[in-house]
């Protein structure tokens, strides 16, 4: 967990501690800190700051989106761990058709609200593997600027709710999504939805 330094008078400091304080798992807390050490000049970080030499450890469970005005989102970047799980390659997809189809809508939204208002997002993902077995993941997604053209893009890391280490019998989808709660990194929250 994000500790403050002592005198430490950046603001950023203080967001990033109430961000760890809503997410659960040190994977989301790692990808937190590492988010709000990046350089910006603004709310956020130019997607050019992100090197993923420097969170290697997270590298199996990340995600790295490109998204349109629309809200269409494409994975740019899969981790080994996030295509181990799944029995999927997301990479080149787009990423709404990883959800089912009554949580589309609602993940369209909560994507326009981290770019209408910039701020991250914590949610806990539903998963069913093949053998029927209930699992729960956390999903932390941070911002970056947009680039010229007006695309965004986000970070994500996703992390197994309880511990990482447990036996899944079978490849899993997605079957629901938790709350969303939104990560103020300078602009405000929204509420959650």
């Amino acid at each position: 967990m994000t500790a403050l330094p002592a005198n430490s008078t950046d603001p950023a400091d203080s967001l990033a501690a109430k961000a760890c304080a809503l997410v659960k798992t040190d994977k989301g807390r790692r990808l937190i800190d590492y988010w709000f050490g990046l350089p910006r000049d603004g709310l956020l970080p130019p997607r050019q700051a992100f090197d993923p030499v420097d969170i290697k450890d997270l590298l199996p469970m990340v995600m790295l989106r490109d998204i349109t005005a629309d809200g269409t989102s494409t994975c740019r970047l899969v981790g080994t761990g996030i295509t181990e799980l799944t029995g999927q390659d997301f990479t080149a997809r787009t990423t709404e058709r990883q959800f089912p189809p009554a949580e589309r809508e609602r993940h369209l939204k909560s994507t326009q609200v981290m770019f209408s208002q910039p701020c991250g997002l914590v949610a806990d993902l539903h998963l069913t593997s093949a053998g029927g077995q209930a699992l729960a993941m956390e999903n932390v997604s941070m911002p970056f600027a947009p680039s010229k053209d007006g695309t965004w893009q986000t970070l994500a890391v996703f992390a197994m709710l309880a511990h990482d280490h447990i036996y899944i019998d079978g490849k899993v989808t997605m079957s629901g999504v938790g709350p969303v709660h939104f990560i103020d990194v300078g602009a405000g929250a929204p509420p959650a939805m």
